[in-house]
């Protein structure tokens, strides 16, 4: 079979652009607001957001101009590369399940490992910890938010399952 490549919406990721440069003049406003009214709280929440803002439509915006794939879709396993915390490659022998996962009006491909220490063995700090993050807070242990892809999440899951189903025979 061919390999499948999940890329994103154009006209979805401007949209994403356009409300996170609003968010980063809302961290403004935080952060200037607290060091003008000596609000403490609004100081730190103002200096996190503008610490973490920036990177990540930094990251939006990389991703447009060398139009990264969301997902890889091949005979072998799924690769996973559509933000910071992704972790690569994921062969379908260590997948529980796949599912399609809604937070927030957000939805998300969610994948159960079943075994973590393997794929966890092999990423970075930071990707722990984030992977910790989401198992804290009772989210699936990979969480694939597909609301900027070209293709529907139900379109995905089915594939992603078709494939699946397919290397699990003997």
């Amino acid at each position: 079979m061919d390999e499948i490549i999940i890329r994103e919406n154009l006209s979805k990721v401007i949209k994403t652009i356009i409300f996170a440069t609003i968010n980063i003049f809302l961290c403004f406003w935080y952060f200037f607001n607290g060091t003008v009214n000596s609000m403490i709280l609004n100081l730190i929440l103002g200096i996190l957001l503008l610490l973490l803002c920036p990177l990540s439509l930094a990251f939006i915006i990389k991703n447009v101009i060398y139009k990264r794939a969301l997902l890889k879709i091949d005979d072998n396993g799924i690769t996973v590369i559509s933000s910071l915390s992704s972790i690569g490659f994921i062969d379908y022998n260590n997948i529980k399940s796949v599912y399609a996962f809604e937070k927030l009006k957000q939805k998300f491909l969610a994948i159960d490992l079943i075994d973590l220490h393997k794929v966890i063995n092999n990423i970075s700090p930071f990707k722990k910890l984030i992977i910790k993050f989401n198992l804290k807070l009772k989210y699936p242990v990979i969480c694939i938010n597909l609301d900027t892809s070209h293709m529907d999440l139900g379109q995905v899951l089915r594939i992603i399952n078709d494939r699946l189903e397919d290397n699990l025979k003997p």
